[in-house]
């Protein structure tokens, strides 16, 4: 059905179209679970699953493709030939779809599917039938070679893997915990003699990879090292206290990682599955049929990975951009409000988008917050237990019952015991927001205690930041930086407090990082501290999608802001000693419905009318009286506003 060269046509692709990891639980029967956005079947390409480590029952790794088709897979933990099973897994363009076999559809199993679609400089699929000695094969990636896994079909043997992280012509039996190996390497990626690497067009196959009329499969990863790539394969060296530094230019959603020194499987991560999380770390073994035990493999950073590992050691790695990579068309591609009663039990909050950060205050029935509320704010690489207050100084509380899962388009909130974002009968404001290119972006870094670049991914300078620190052994929470030169963030403020603000210690923006020098104010507010993990949340202004800017201030005059859209969310603080406010849409943005949120500290009652949208941008009442009005509190007003 699929040559390996007849896509080379292929429009621009972007990582959404080619990637994405699918979860779903068995039901025992049938089932389809979306894919939509990577037409598998117009393409080809390939899916890697297994049961999930929290399964009841565990289930063998498989690989499946479109080019064997419908009920054809391959276990990838032992040496197995192909089975041909109808009521197993089919691969069409918006779906995968399952039948009642128990390795992909056990009643109330859970599972994992790694989904990649072929194009050129991300992945290929590439078939062929022995011939005896050695041979070349096209590849049609178009660029350098990440790895390469190669499948017989027909005859019993190990599933064999090279890449360019393992050294001197070496491969490894993917099909096991085993370390690299040149036993006989000429015989699998070689012409029998010597290894040969892979080039741009083709690869070479020994004789253990051509026997006479076998069938062959090979799954072909690229390595793009341009600044566009989506894919990037290397290795990384882990040191004597089990920590290494991936660096590759932006922040991974998918990890695939195995010790080349042997001992450790093959793991498979991605950021649905908690890749990153510190408390919910699961990786799905690819060479072992035992569900995987709960692993701290680090976190993803903006710049790549920052690495656990093997201590003193040395592993190979295939990383999948971060996505989306388009930009953003609308304001509903990365941010979601919602308002509304808690259940006390397990509820879903379901967007459009994949959920990167959630912000969640309680609010009382008329949607007005609530006095001394603890609201938090927390990003998915926190896990499930690490939920950071935003309100109390000096102060870092863990609980387990917030936001307690984290899935393609929505989250789960627990019950909330602690009364943060889904306690019974109560109202709470909970905001959602998604990776948008251009407008949002939120990246991981660890602490260092020197100066230190930090990375983020939004493609254009930051006008806004936040940085949170997420260890809940930590001091301070949260710091917000604002730009007021146009050239880089030079004001910084206190998040979680009624700071006038001060110089950010920023020294430098650029579209990929941020350079800061340890300034007085952020070493005596623990803004870098060694070794402790933070989250980097920058913000930007995205024609018709998002505006950061300012405005003047006198509390007296009604002031007029234009952002070129109607905003649903606007948060503020002025230059004076004042808190961080937000309005947004699902509990009101007219006139006399519109009711501030006090990010930082106990509720000051608002003015009867705060803020007004317009079809381009939003209006800000005057001072009214004894209520003072947070978004004309004087002086200047640094704001953020999305569509």
């Amino acid at each position: 059905m699929f040559s390996n060269m007849d896509k080379a046509t292929d429009p621009e692709v972007y990582v959404e179209d080619v990637y994405q990891y699918s979860p779903w639980t068995g039901n025992g029967t049938s089932q389809t679970v979306t894919i939509t956005g990577l037409e598998m079947d117009t393409w080809g390409g390939a899916s890697f699953l297994r049961s999930t480590r929290g399964s009841p029952t565990s289930t063998a790794p498989i690989v499946a493709d479109t080019h064997r088709g419908s009920g054809y897979y391959t276990r990838l933990d032992d040496t197995s030939i192909d089975v041909n099973d109808a009521n197993s897994i089919s691969i069409s363009t918006d779906n995968l779809g399952f039948g009642n076999a128990a390795i992909v559809n056990t009643l109330n199993a859970t599972y994992g599917s790694f989904n990649f679609r072929e194009a050129p400089r991300f992945f290929r699929v590439a078939t062929w039938t022995g011939t005896n000695g050695s041979r070349t094969i096209l590849h049609g990636l178009a660029c350098a070679v990440g790895a390469i896994l190669v499948v017989n079909n027909t005859t019993i043997a190990n599933k064999v893997m090279w890449h360019r992280g393992l050294t001197g012509g070496r491969y490894i039996n993917f099909n096991g915990s085993g370390s690299q190996t040149t036993t006989n390497a000429a015989l699998y990626f070689g012409n029998n003699t010597s290894t040969v690497d892979p080039d741009e067009v083709e690869f070479t196959v020994g004789s253990n990879l051509n026997l006479l009329g076998d069938s062959y499969t090979a799954y072909c990863f690229a390595h793009d090292t341009s600044s566009s790539g989506l894919i990037y394969c290397d290795s990384v060296s882990v040191n004597g206290s089990g920590v290494g530094t991936i660096s590759i230019g932006w922040q991974p959603q998918m990890l695939m990682e195995k010790c080349r020194d042997g001992g450790r499987y093959v793991n498979f991560l991605d950021d649905v599955e908690g890749f990153g999380a510190r408390d919910d770390d699961r990786s799905l073994t690819m060479s072992d049929s035992a569900n995987d035990a709960n692993t701290d493999f680090g976190f993803p950073t903006g710049n790549g990975v920052y690495f656990k590992g093997s201590p003193s050691t040395t592993h190979i790695y295939i990383a999948v951009r971060k996505g989306p990579t388009r930009l953003p068309s609308a304001g509903t591609d990365f941010f979601y409000p919602t308002y509304g009663l808690g259940t006390g039990t397990t509820k879903t909050i379901t967007s459009t988008f994949k959920p990167e950060t959630v912000m969640s205050y309680l609010v009382d029935d008329n949607g007005t917050a609530v006095a001394g509320n603890p609201g938090f704010m927390i990003h998915k690489t926190s896990g499930v237990t690490y939920q950071t207050k935003t309100v109390l100084i000096n102060s870092i509380t863990t609980y387990s019952d917030e936001v307690t899962q984290w899935n393609k388009t929505n989250i789960k909130l627990g019950a909330s015991a602690n009364g943060l974002s889904n306690y019974l009968n109560a109202y709470y404001s909970v905001n959602l927001f998604g990776y948008a290119k251009g407008a949002y972006d939120a990246s991981p870094f660890m602490g260092t205690g020197n100066p230190q670049t930090l990375y983020h991914n939004l493609g254009v300078k930051p006008e806004f930041a936040i940085i949170q620190m997420t260890n809940d052994t930590g001091t301070t929470l949260m710091f917000a930086a604002a730009s007021s030169s146009g050239n880089y963030l030079d004001k910084g403020f206190a998040f979680n407090d009624d700071d006038a603000g001060s110089g950010s210690g920023i020294s430098s923006v650029t579209d990929t990082s941020l350079v800061f020098n340890n300034a007085s104010y952020w070493d005596s507010n623990s803004f870098n501290a060694n070794g402790v993990p933070y989250i980097l949340h920058t913000f930007a202004s995205l024609s018709g999608l998002s505006k950061v800017g300012t405005y003047a201030a006198t509390g007296s005059v009604a002031v007029g802001v234009t952002t070129g859209f109607s905003p649903r969310f606007i948060m503020a603080k002025s230059s004076q000693a004042t808190h961080w406010y937000y309005v947004d849409s699902a509990r009101g943005l007219s006139g006399s419905s519109d009711l501030p949120v006090n990010i930082s500290r106990a509720y000051i009652a608002p003015a009867v009318d705060c803020v007004s949208t317009t079809g381009s941008g939003f209006t800000v009442a005057s001072y009214s009286g004894s209520n003072p009005n947070p978004f004309n509190a004087g002086g200047t007003m640094y704001y953020v506003a999305l569509a």
